[in-house]
């Protein structure tokens, strides 16, 4: 029997089915991976989709799960403990432009707190708090100077007039025989209102006396003790509780660089302070190591000075109050000059620690965004295996900060502090007892 070899020219139709049929596995398969990265995403950020780029507004209320109200409430307790309402407000009104009317009251900054915490900021971490008298919960005491009014015993010159009455009551004068119608006027008042026919008939008798001539009215300041209300800065325990510190969690540095020109007076100020106490009071107890600079037309400190360090509790309390401190008054934005004085910072750093010790390395910059970055400072941030977290306060979008953070955060209703939180005011006589007037309308003045 013949058989017939094969022949090896296959059909034009069932090469173009093996095609297709290949390219679709690999589209199913990539199609199928997305989704599940794009699910497990949005389960991971609670339905809320994460990029390089988020914008938060702090006039939209924000729904938060049970977990992180609690975490929220202990921290804000911390806050009112350490004095951040009035704090923030004397801030504000410190910090304005001459020309503004900015006023944010301490009251409205608790609500400003409670949105920042709740904004879900990248790099605002709320883990680890945990509830009060958990297993392993830690508190750690700090002394901090806060404003108590006390009574002192205060001495002061209280003046006392030595007139002719009063020395002539203690018998300290000297008197004489009055001789001429002119000592009438130095009597007493008693005598005074004689009538004037028995004083000439006295005075001619010699039986009125007046004090010496040389007397004159004296002012004395006699020292006195009186009980005086001051207000004074007294050292005042505040507890910090302190989250379960992960043991396998490696230390972090994060570096704090503050934009402190003057387009950042007023309610920038306030927010950018408010963000840096948020910050380091929800990773009280981790292992990180703050640095911070301010900025303006210089850093401060000086570029030739090491930067402000904070490690224990007490110096990570203190670095915020500096930077609450702050006047917030440069003249210029040195954008570039001070992300390379914080490179140069964290390599120094990184190269006098121990290599295990610290692991990574990250710059939080809290600005306005009004300065651009050249090429090779982009570079540099690349390179420098920093994340760079960018928090934008405005509406101004800065294509070059965007290009090299690791997450860019704008809040462009920043400037609305004063609005975002003011409370609504309430219909006239709304809230009047019964039976009271509402305030009357003011009527227009009368052209002339």
């Amino acid at each position: 029997m013949t058989v017939r070899p094969q022949s090896k020219i296959q059909n034009p139709k069932s090469k173009i089915r093996n095609w297709f049929a290949t390219a679709w596995d690999i589209v199913w398969r990539e199609w199928l991976d997305f989704l599940w990265r794009l699910l497990a995403a949005l389960a991971r950020n609670n339905g809320r989709r994460r990029g390089r780029r988020r914008v938060f507004r702090l006039r939209l209320p924000v729904t938060v799960s049970v977990e992180t109200e609690e975490r929220i409430r202990r921290l804000m307790d911390l806050q009112e403990a350490l004095g951040d309402w009035d704090a923030f407000s004397e801030l504000g009104s410190r910090t304005r432009e001459w020309d503004s009317n900015f006023e944010i009251r301490p009251e409205e900054t608790i609500s400003l707190a409670r949105r920042i915490l709740e904004l879900d900021l990248p790099f605002l971490d709320l883990g680890g708090v945990l509830p009060e008298g958990a297993a392993g919960e830690r508190v750690e005491v700090i002394e901090r100077l806060m404003p108590t009014i006390v009574e002192e015993m205060t001495p002061i010159l209280c003046p006392e007039v030595t007139t002719v009455e009063s020395r002539w009551h203690h018998g300290e004068l000297s008197y004489r025989p009055a001789d001429a119608i002119a000592d009438l006027y130095r009597l007493p008042l008693h005598e005074r209102a004689l009538p004037p026919a028995l004083l000439v008939e006295l005075l001619m008798k010699g039986e009125l006396y007046v004090p010496g001539r040389g007397h004159k009215p004296e002012v004395e300041f006699v020292p006195r003790e009186v009980p005086l209300r001051k207000t004074k800065m007294v050292p005042t325990p505040v507890l910090c509780p302190l989250p379960q510190a992960n043991s396998s969690e490696p230390k972090r540095i994060v570096y704090f660089l503050v934009d402190t020109s003057q387009s950042m007076r007023g309610p920038l100020a306030v927010l950018s302070a408010a963000i840096v106490r948020a910050v380091i009071l929800a990773n009280l107890g981790r292992p990180r190591v703050y640095f911070a600079r301010t900025f303006g037309a210089e850093t401060d400190p000086a570029a030739d000075q090491p930067p402000r360090t904070a490690r224990s509790t007490q110096e990570r309390v203190e670095l915020a109050d500096w930077i609450m401190g702050e006047s917030f008054g440069g003249t210029n934005t040195r954008l570039m000059h001070a992300v390379e004085v914080a490179l140069r910072d964290i390599r120094r750093a990184e190269q006098d620690m121990d290599a295990e010790e610290i692991q990574s390395a990250e710059i939080i910059l809290i600005s306005d965004g009004r300065s651009s970055l050249l090429p090779y400072v982009q570079e540099d941030i690349r390179t420098a295996g920093v994340q760079l977290h960018v928090v934008a306060l405005g509406t101004h979008r800065n294509p070059d900060l965007e290009a090299v953070a690791a997450t860019y955060s704008s809040i462009p209703d920043a400037q609305n502090l004063q609005s975002a939180f003011a409370p609504r005011p309430a219909p006239v006589g709304s809230l009047l007892p019964s039976g009271a007037a509402a305030p009357r309308p003011t009527s227009p003045a009368p052209s002339g």
